[in-house]
């Protein structure tokens, strides 16, 4: 009964697990990623998935063995059915903004040096992390396929720090302007609106510092010095 409620749960749980078909696009047949990087792109690491499948099989073997008979077999069934489906809470992977600059920077030297743009971009990515690895390859494979600009940077534009980089690009692309120093500067914009942000945490932070001193230290104040000043002044004032 246990070993048919745990193979139940297992396949219950291999349905389940198994990912979505992406959709198609005019590019799929071009680029091809790795199932590790597919993972990370979703969001959620194969160790979660896994993790997933051997809870799904914990909650058959439960359901079989405090309940059991057929009943037991299929709560314990529903009950991996949901584990399974249910992804574990993990914030999906996303771009380093102190890593865009340092990219942009690495392909501006590679152009300068006589490189062509998807081969600097092949090498910057070697220096950039994970994510950021992920899209240079992914952009670099597009331009070796001889894709439209735009459907190239089609998901560069959708984010916020790698949108300026696609739009010099583009532009560079459209007008055959020098790419290496338009990037330059893009990357010093990057820079300079990455400090501006930090600038303005520090500030959000010197005020919320003040929270305590309200919350915490002035009633004090006032129950320690104001409250006993005042209970001894009580006698007098009758």
């Amino acid at each position: 009964m246990i070993g048919l409620a745990a193979l139940a749960g297992a396949a219950a749980a291999g349905c389940a697990g198994r990912p979505r078909a992406a959709p198609d696009r005019r590019l799929s047949s071009v680029l091809s990623v790795p199932e590790g990087n597919v993972a990370q792109k979703t969001g959620e690491p194969a160790a979660h998935r896994s993790l997933r499948r051997l809870l799904a099989a914990a909650v058959v073997l439960a359901a079989g063995i405090a309940v059991g008979g057929l009943f037991g077999i299929l709560l314990g069934v529903a009950g991996a059915a949901v584990v399974a489906l249910l992804r574990l809470s993990a914030a999906p992977p996303t771009v380093d903004p102190d890593d865009v600059p340092v990219v942009v920077d690495l392909v501006a030297g590679c152009l300068a040096a006589g490189a062509s743009l998807p081969a600097a971009f092949e090498a910057a990515a070697v220096a950039a992390s994970e994510v950021m690895r992920l899209q240079c390859r992914v952009v670099a494979a597009a331009l070796h396929a001889g894709a439209p600009p735009d459907e190239v940077w089609r998901d560069w534009l959708a984010n916020p720090w790698l949108a300026p980089v696609a739009r010099t690009a583009l532009r560079t692309a459209h007008t055959g302007a020098a790419a290496a120093e338009d990037l330059r500067r893009t990357s010093a914009r990057l820079r300079a609106r990455r400090r501006a942000a930090a600038q303005h945490r520090v500030r959000q932070a010197s005020v919320w510092l003040v929270v305590p001193l309200g919350l915490f230290f002035l009633p004090a104040f006032v129950l320690v010095a104001v409250v006993p000043l005042v209970i001894g002044l009580l006698p007098t004032l009758r």
